[in-house]
């Protein structure tokens, strides 16, 4: 729903051609799949790797937000002369944002005893929107200004 809302309702008001679009949302959800079962994978061999498992929902969560950003600064912002609001810098700190967010929610889910992939998926998807508005807002401001 994000990558179709984010395809439909770029900044700027020009939008992305209806296969270039398509093409986002597609990779987009290949993206979801993969990240998460990369993270399935590793908590099933968590014992193997010796890693605690608030690491390998950090490194999935950042993972899948770097990848993400990469795919929206590639498909999306390039072709419309926005990547340079998709920095790399600014994709790493909603990355970052987004391992931090899914570790905390991941620690309250453990300490509530909460077992819906909503108390891990909400947050994360909260982060990522906010690392968006970080990413585009001084394009935005400098727009009302």
């Amino acid at each position: 729903m994000h990558a179709v809302s984010l395809t439909l309702s770029p900044p700027g008001g020009a939008r992305p051609s209806p296969a270039r679009g398509l093409l986002f949302v597609a990779i987009a959800a290949m993206l979801s799949l993969s990240t998460a079962l990369l993270g399935l994978h590793g908590l099933h061999r968590q014992t193997g790797f010796g890693a605690p498992a608030g690491a390998l929902v950090a490194a999935c969560a950042g993972l899948g937000a770097f990848a993400y950003g990469a795919s929206i600064r590639g498909i999306l912002a390039a072709p419309l002369g926005a990547a340079r609001r998709w920095s790399w810098g600014r994709i790493g700190a909603t990355s970052l944002g987004c391992a931090a967010v899914a570790t905390l929610s991941f620690a309250a889910c453990r300490e509530l005893h909460a077992a819906s992939v909503l108390w891990l998926v909400a947050p994360w998807w909260f982060a990522f929107s906010a690392g968006l508005w970080y990413a585009t807002a001084a394009d935005w401001l400098k727009m009302r200004s």
